[in-house]
C-alpha cells in the first residue's frame, strides 16, 4: 500500500505538469495559420493519447489492488471468520454445561435444605421448645425463680435499693 500510495503521488505531479505544459504550449501557438493548426491538433492528438495511457495504467493498478484485496480477504479474513464462529459454539457448548450445572446444584442445596430443616432442625427445635416447658412447669411447680442473681435478665428485673 505504501508503494501504491508513493506512486499517487508521483502521477498526480506529473499530470499537473503536463496539463500545464500543454496549456502554454496551446497559448503562445494561437496562430491560425494551416500548418500550426495541424501541429496543435497532432500536439493535442499525442496528448489525449497520453492522458488514455495513463488512465488505463492507474486503472490496471487499481483492478490488481482490488484483486489483491479479494486474495486477502479470502486467504486471511475468511479463516479467521470460521475460527471466531468455531470459538463461540465452544462457548456456547460451556455455558450450556454450565447453566445445567448450576441448576442441578441449586436443586441439590434446595433439597438439602429441606432435608435439614425436616430431620436435623426440627426435631431439635422441639426438643427446645420441651426443654423449655419442663423448665416453665418446674419453676410454676417449685415457685423457684431459676435465674442466677448475676444474669443480665434478672438485674433488669430486680429492684435496685
Amino acid at each position: 500500500m505504501r508503494k501504491l500510495r508513493g506512486y499517487v503521488m508521483i502521477a498526480i505531479p506529473v499530470i499537473v505538469i503536463l496539463v500545464i505544459v500543454g496549456g502554454v504550449i496551446l497559448f503562445f501557438n494561437r496562430q491560425l495559420e494551416p500548418a500550426t493548426l495541424a501541429r496543435n491538433r497532432d500536439m493535442a492528438i499525442i496528448f489525449s493519447s497520453m492522458m488514455v495511457a495513463l488512465g488505463m495504467l492507474l486503472f490496471s493498478i487499481l483492478l490488481v489492488v482490488v484483486i489483491w484485496i479479494l486474495f486477502l480477504v479470502k486467504d486471511q479474513v475468511i479463516p479467521l471468520l470460521e475460527t471466531t464462529n468455531q470459538t463461540v459454539n465452544k462457548i456456547k457448548e460451556t455455558t450450556e454445561v454450565v447453566s445445567e450445572n448450576v441448576v442441578d446444584t441449586t436443586a441439590r442445596v434446595k433439597n438439602t435444605t429441606d432435608f435439614v430443616t425436616e430431620e436435623v432442625a426440627a426435631p431439635l427445635i422441639k426438643a427446645y421448645g420441651l426443654v423449655s416447658q419442663g423448665r416453665a412447669f418446674v419453676r410454676v411447680v417449685t415457685g423457684r425463680n431459676p435465674r442466677p442473681e448475676g444474669s443480665p435478665l434478672s438485674r433488669a428485673f430486680t429492684k435496685e435499693e
